[in-house]
């Protein structure tokens, strides 16, 4: 979070902006000195001479403040970046619990502080995160937020396999939509310091049917049903521009799904399209009723017109879909 650059060190700029954010106050060049000079005689990996403080240098001055007593110092740091007194992560949940049943989009600040953070993790600066390289941001986690996913490969990538910042732009506006709690929660540990009301534009479920509200917002969920080699999954990989594969493998993950970016009227929007069949859930989405009808915006049912038993497969969709929906 303080290494702003994502070298994996901490510049005298970076060591005097962390400085301030903590305690208010900027580092002189003396103190700047003493405090290199700390590192280099006590830690031997603890600094890159000419470059700044390393991850193996900045522990170990918090481990010389406790040792000396100076817990406080410890502290301040921590309760800073969001922890409590058990070390867990402080999160307000209020907005998400307060808005049940609305629609959360990414703010334009979340999608700033997502940009800065795609810049941090691109450590080549070739614009793309190549697998090292998102390895290192789910190191920074806890836990993978994105197991279900699949990510990366429900994004575009370029031919080497690489993520772009639209599709990792797109994986954190569908993360937003459908667990903002959860994103909310890697958001602030990640670093983000600014209120959580402001991490999200909010949507009511009213507002959000309307005719307006469907032009205008940023996200769109459109789902194909269909019977096992119905051609779902050939749709979907259209959609990241991946070659045809002749071969046939069934599709058992439930809901799944790739995420891409599209334009509408100029204006940049993200659509997620996702797969349901007879192994992967279709029938039990479409039992959930009304509340997954609410939050998708494109129902289609696929079939393959050489199989006829995959068009009275849809059929049967379509009557329980009525059955459920009462239209």
């Amino acid at each position: 979070m303080a290494d702003k650059d994502g070298d994996l060190l901490l510049s005298d700029a970076e060591l005097n902006e962390f400085q301030t954010a903590v305690f208010g106050q900027n580092l002189t060049a003396d103190e700047l000195a003493d405090i290199k000079e700390c590192v280099r005689s006590g830690c031997e990996s603890g600094i890159v001479p000419g470059k700044g403080i390393t991850e193996s240098g900045f522990q170990y001055l918090n481990k010389l403040f406790i040792e000396r007593g100076r817990m406080e110092t410890t502290w301040s740091v921590l309760k800073r970046f969001g922890y409590d007194e058990k070390l867990d992560l402080i999160v307000n949940y209020s907005i998400v619990d307060k808005n049940e049943g609305a629609r959360f989009y990414l703010s334009d600040e979340a999608r700033s502080f997502v940009e800065s953070l795609f810049a941090r993790l691109d450590l080549d600066e070739d614009k793309h995160l190549n697998d090292d390289e998102l390895q290192f941001f789910f190191d920074l986690l806890p836990f993978n937020p994105w197991e279900s996913f699949s990510f990366p490969d429900n994004v575009e990538v370029d031919e080497n396999g690489n993520v772009g910042l639209p599709g990792f732009l797109c994986q954190w506006q569908a993360f937003a939509h459908l667990d903002p709690a959860q994103c909310l929660y890697t958001l602030k540990y990640l670093g983000w310091f600014t209120s959580e009301e402001s991490a999200f534009k909010v949507v009511s479920k009213s507002t959000a049917q309307s005719r307006l509200a469907a032009s205008s917002k940023p996200f769109y969920r459109v789902v194909f049903l269909g019977t096992d080699g119905s051609g779902k999954s050939s749709i979907l990989r259209t959609f990241l521009n991946r070659q045809f594969d002749d071969s046939y493998l069934p599709t058992e993950d439930s809901g799944h799904s790739v995420i891409v970016n599209a334009f509408f009227k100029g204006q940049e929007k993200t659509v997620m399209f996702e797969e349901y069949g007879p192994n992967n859930g279709a029938e039990e989405i479409l039992e959930t009723g009304k509340a997954f009808f609410d939050d998708i915006d494109l129902l289609c049912f696929i079939f393959d017109q050489s199989n006829p038993q995959s068009f009275d497969y849809i059929s049967s969709l379509r009557v329980l879909e009525l059955s459920i929906n009462k239209y």
